[in-house]
């Protein structure tokens, strides 16, 4: 027994499954991360061709026989063009698609980071797009819309909420004022300027359509990349992602 459902979705994996099919894993708001097999996707000339490609955003109609998806037809609703012309903003991508293949899970709803996913491609393929902002964006943001929200909005001993430096714990997502800081500063127990946590603050807590709308210095960034990075990585163990070794070497 079969039955259909109707999705849209982004194609976040595509891989060759014999000689003219495809496989491609796309990332829905209703179903989540779901792999689905495409007959005929490498043929150029198929009708889903398009609609099937990495990084396409698309409308599916999906069989589901036997506990697998494939597909049965599909339209196209975008596909992100411009990322192919800048190999940094294509890598990037990538590393975000697969951020969301490796924790998504089919047939869990995905909502937040479907629109998060979206959302950082749409700035992605903008001329002026700041790389290393998105980025940063899309981990802490990532973080915080799957349950892993860290604890910034004062010092988890006596609230202050701001004024001066405070430490940020990696690998609790706690912070505390100088005075009841105890440990050692270094890469996981982080020294944060008040403008530096409040950016962090903003990342994590604002409504997701205001999330990508702001701008920070160039030293702020900096201090802002090592630390997105370290904390998502800290809670997504035993898992390597090449795409973001690739993107530190452009």
């Amino acid at each position: 027994m079969s039955m259909i459902i109707n999705t849209t979705g982004l194609v976040i994996y595509s891989r060759i499954q014999g000689e003219a099919d495809r496989s491609i894993d796309i990332l829905s708001p209703e179903y989540g991360a779901i792999n689905i097999s495409v007959h005929g996707g490498m043929k150029i000339t198929g009708s889903n061709a398009a609609a099937t490609q990495l990084f396409a955003y698309s409308k599916f109609c999906i069989k589901i026989q036997k506990g697998r998806y494939y597909l049965d037809s599909s339209k196209v609703i975008r596909i992100f063009y411009e990322l192919r012309n800048d190999m940094k903003k294509y890598t990037l991508a990538c590393y975000l698609a697969d951020i969301c293949r490796y924790t998504g899970t089919a047939n869990q709803t995905a909502y937040d980071v479907s629109r998060l996913m979206l959302n950082s491609l749409h700035f992605l393929c903008k001329e002026d797009a700041d790389c290393d902002l998105i980025k940063s964006i899309f981990e802490l943001r990532f973080m915080a819309d799957t349950g892993y929200i860290p604890n910034v909005i004062g010092c988890n001993e006596c609230f202050k909420y701001d004024g001066d430096d405070m430490f940020l714990l990696l690998k609790t997502g706690q912070v505390f004022c100088s005075a009841h800081f105890d440990g050692e500063e270094n890469d996981y127990n982080v020294r944060v300027s008040p403008v530096l946590l409040h950016t962090i603050r903003f990342i994590v807590l604002c409504d997701l359509k205001r999330v990508f709308n702001f701008r920070i210095s160039e030293n702020v960034q900096k201090q802002l990349s090592p630390i997105a990075e370290r904390y998502f990585l800290e809670h997504i163990p035993d898992k390597n992602f090449p795409c973001l070794d690739f993107y530190h070497t452009l």
